[in-house]
């Protein structure tokens, strides 16, 4: 059993077989357990086509031929046809494997096991570090990280667009927006208290009216 967060990207399921493929994801891990932190839950990336997924899994049900397996449902041709290609990205300070399953040249989704480097499994913390890290760049990225996934360069996900910082806090990338809206208000409100201070300093009291000293 391992207790971790992985992820899917979809690049080419139909809206019915994505939809049949987020359904087998969203039944795994118990039915039940006295720890909530435990149970299935996940949350959905803003364009819906991708999604992150926590739980503590049976890891036969998350191997790369299990997927296989659900695909080849999904298509309903033999799983031996799906392919698979395996690149490593490193989001916090852990690489992620990140495995795309691919059919007659054409790639159709994405799974990234967050943390795991396909020998060492990560703690919870560890997976869910690199998980934040991940959810940061898309929150802070927005649509010119949908391709990090898949290619170093592609978008923001190698760490080579100069527009998308570091991972700073990804426990912070929900507020993220909230927090620079706040600091813009708070320097405005400042750069105007210092012009009244400054006016101030420059008036005299002259016949009973403030003047211009």
């Amino acid at each position: 059993m391992w207790q971790g967060y992985f992820g899917i990207e979809n690049l080419a399921l139909n809206d019915a077989q994505r939809a049949e493929l987020v359904a087998a994801l969203r039944a795994l891990g118990p039915s039940s357990d006295p720890q909530p932190a435990r149970l299935n839950h996940w949350r959905t990336r803003p364009d819906a086509q991708a999604a992150i997924f926590e739980a503590l899994f049976n890891k036969d049900h998350i191997t790369i031929q299990t997927f296989k397996n659900r695909l080849g449902a999904i298509f309903n041709v033999d799983p031996a046809t799906i392919n698979h290609a395996i690149a490593f990205h490193t989001f916090a300070t852990l690489p992620t494997a990140v495995v795309t399953f691919s059919r007659g040249g054409t790639n159709y989704l994405r799974v990234a096991f967050f943390g795991y480097d396909g020998a060492y499994w990560p703690t919870w913390d560890e997976s869910g570090d690199e998980a934040r890290a991940y959810w940061h760049f898309i929150v802070t990225c927005g649509s010119r990280a949908s391709d990090r996934l898949g290619a170093v360069c592609g978008g923001c996900w190698g760490g080579c667009c100069g527009a998308c910082p570091a991972v700073a806090d990804p426990r912070m990338a929900a507020a993220h927006g909230a927090v620079d809206a706040m600091t813009a208000l708070l320097l405005a409100l400042f750069v105007l208290a210092c012009i009244a201070v400054s006016r101030w300093r420059r008036t005299r009291w002259v016949d009973g009216e403030y003047r211009d000293g």
